[in-house]
């Protein structure tokens, strides 16, 4: 680690881990996945882009473990985590399934091209911190120091033609930042890279039934590569006119091996609920990066003092959640098919602790 990354990831190091009131001395293990693909099911998505496509604008899949102990209103813990975030026109959905699937040509056609994608895969070690304040306010800020295997941000924007079968006309440039040469042999390249980011999460108790939420994941990031390789994409067809009628001689592909500071997306994620004298507890969650924006419905229902089941449905997605709390331990799962080959959606979220 640097010296200005081990000062930075020292003085800064927070956690906006969950807001429980205890301060429990306990190891804990915990997961939390979500993965979301709108136009097509999650295996389709990932595999051959072949199955139904519906309209749809983005993909998110979001993965983190992690391992460690809860002392006082302090936590250390080792993590390991793997993001990758997608964004595009739902022009480009259609225009990659056509071309990835040998539709029949049918007419002239013309696509608005855009795609935006974010990757990292990382582990490393993360020191939390809470603090009560007045009025019924939590504080938790934390950091983590990362070091990193692989990543790729990427961004493309233009317009294809369609015109006949094996016949497209694709303008649409290409900025690749990459780990790894994934195109061409050459140059050859494997980036190493470190940083760090920090959480804020704030939790507000109004009043006894009524109670607010904000937790901002990655509110800061640097993650500093060494060796990284930058890639530009001029244009798509080896051969190509210019406006003038000239064979156009310009580079295809252009790429060099630099140094890339990556920052990553921002998530946000929002609570508001309401608990009834029973203690039934109803809420509304939000989750919004700069990629998508989603909305879910719950409710936490109590069975005993020390047991209680959950249950939402998530909008955008239109899957059902299910959960179930205990003492030292909880579980929830999220999606909107049981057949694995079918779901667009899919989340599980699970912790374990054993206090000392």
């Amino acid at each position: 680690m640097s010296i200005r990354l081990f000062i930075l990831f020292v003085c800064l190091s927070v956690s906006a881990g969950t807001f429980s009131q205890q301060a429990d001395n306990q190891i804990f293990f915990s997961i939390d996945s979500y993965s979301y693909s709108e136009p097509t099911s999650i295996a389709s998505f990932i595999n051959k882009f072949n199955g139904d496509l519906d309209y749809g604008d983005h993909a998110v899949s979001s993965s983190q473990l992690a391992f460690g102990v809860n002392y006082e209103n302090f936590s250390f813990s080792v993590i390991k985590r793997l993001d990758y975030f997608y964004k595009f026109t739902n022009d480009t959905a259609h225009f990659y399934h056509q071309t990835k699937n040998d539709v029949g040509f049918v007419a002239e056609q013309k696509y608005q091209l855009g795609l935006q994608m974010s990757h990292l895969e990382a582990s490393g070690l993360k020191v939390a911190y809470r603090w009560q304040l007045p009025s019924n306010i939590t504080l938790a800020i934390g950091g983590s120091y990362l070091k990193t295997s692989d990543f790729y941000q990427a961004r493309l924007r233009g317009e294809a033609i369609w015109q006949g079968i094996d016949d497209f006309q694709l303008d649409a440039p290409a900025h690749i930042y990459s780990a790894h040469n994934e195109l061409l042999p050459y140059p050859e390249t494997d980036a190493e890279g470190e940083g760090v980011t920090f959480d804020v999460a704030v939790a507000w108790k109004i009043h006894q039934q009524w109670q607010f939420a904000v937790l901002i994941n990655d509110a800061f990031s640097r993650i500093y590569w060494r060796d990284a390789l930058f890639s530009q994409i001029n244009r798509w067809q080896v051969h190509r006119l210019t406006e003038n009628g000239q064979l156009d001689t310009s580079p295809v592909l252009e790429g060099r091996v630099v140094d890339y500071h990556q920052e990553l997306p921002k998530k946000w994620r929002g609570k508001i609920s309401y608990t009834t004298e029973t203690g039934t507890n109803y809420y509304t969650k939000s989750y919004h990066t700069r990629y998508f924006s989603h909305y879910q419905l719950g409710l936490n229902k109590p069975i005993n003092e020390n047991n209680a089941v959950f249950l939402a449905w998530h909008i955008q997605a239109k899957a059902i959640e299910l959960g179930y709390v205990m003492p030292y331990g909880y579980i929830r799962f999220m999606t909107d098919s049981w057949h694995r080959k079918q779901a667009h959606a899919f989340a599980l979220n699970a912790g374990f602790s054993l206090p000392f």
